[in-house]
């Protein structure tokens, strides 16, 4: 019996812990700005460090705020390729 209790209270204290570290990291990305929502991407994924630039083809970074963070695009900008043939 007291073995299960002990169980028991662990495993509340553990989901508790849990909750509390999900709200928190959940909290933090809601509440960044631009500039730190865009550096954590580039951390993230380092093929995006060079953005932005004006080398050929273009690169840009676009952004938009929304209810629970940020919506950030990393835009290679080119006319394309476009082949006729007869």
């Amino acid at each position: 019996m007291k073995k299960t209790q002990m169980s028991i209270l662990a495993l509340s204290i553990l989901l508790l812990m849990a909750v509390t570290i999900f709200y928190s990291l959940n909290k933090n990305k809601a509440n960044l700005t631009k500039t730190e929502a865009i550096s954590l991407l580039k951390t993230v994924y380092p093929e995006f460090k060079n953005y932005p630039n004006d080398n050929l083809p273009p690169q840009s970074i676009q952004t938009k705020q929304a209810s629970n963070g940020w919506y950030v695009a990393f835009v290679k900008e080119g006319s394309g390729f476009f082949h006729a043939s007869s």
